[in-house]
């Protein structure tokens, strides 16, 4: 996954050597340091495996322990590495590498779940989806910082025009020359476009 990345950012040659460590559990979370100078961040036995799973990692791969490789099991494909000594642990440590994730068992299963506390963006999407199935027609902007959901919320507004019957053409800043035939198909009746801003 790394690799593919590195093909589509980096000039020809030139390889960013990034190495991922992922590990899962408790941990303790607060104001590392003192009085001068302090820190927020996590501390414990699962970081300090996750850190030692980077340092197993290949330049270019992703690490990951036993408990991830089992909690990502169907959706993220893993190769046994074996069992490796980690730094500071008494015993081997069975290590996995993320292969590659499975896109449609990950779309399958966040569509699954209940989106949580976005239940005025959700009733927005709603009352804008009967506006354009009302033959009103309309454009739907989502806007958001990264990791915010966009991309999920805007899953759910494409299913709530399918339920509806709606047209759904889609798009991104990297369309707009399409923008003209969005704009166009706007006017028309029981059409919605989508426009997902980064």
């Amino acid at each position: 996954m790394i690799a593919r990345r590195n093909s589509a950012f980096l000039p020809a040659g030139k390889r960013l050597a990034v190495r991922i460590g992922i590990n899962s559990g408790a941990v303790v979370v607060g104001k590392i340091g003192g009085n001068l100078r302090w820190d927020y961040t996590a501390i414990g036995d699962t970081t300090n495996v996750a850190a030692r799973l980077q340092a197993e990692a290949e330049p270019g791969t992703i690490a990951c322990s036993e408990a991830v490789a089992r909690a990502i099991d169907g959706f993220v494909a893993c190769r046994a590495l074996g069992e490796r000594t980690l730094k500071g642990k008494p015993e081997p440590l069975p290590v996995y590498q993320v292969v590659n994730a499975v896109p449609a068992r990950l779309r399958e299963a966040e569509a699954a779940a209940p989106m949580v506390g976005r239940q005025k963006a959700l009733a927005d999407v709603r009352a804008a989806m009967d506006f354009v199935a009302a033959g009103k027609g309309s454009v739907l902007g989502i806007v958001g910082e990264a990791g915010m959901g966009k991309s999920r919320l805007l899953r759910e507004a494409r299913r709530c025009a399918g339920e509806r019957g709606v047209r759904w053409i889609e798009g991104s800043r990297a369309v707009r020359p399409f923008r003209a035939a969005m704009l166009r198909f706007q006017r028309s009746r029981s059409t919605v476009c989508s426009c997902l801003w980064g």
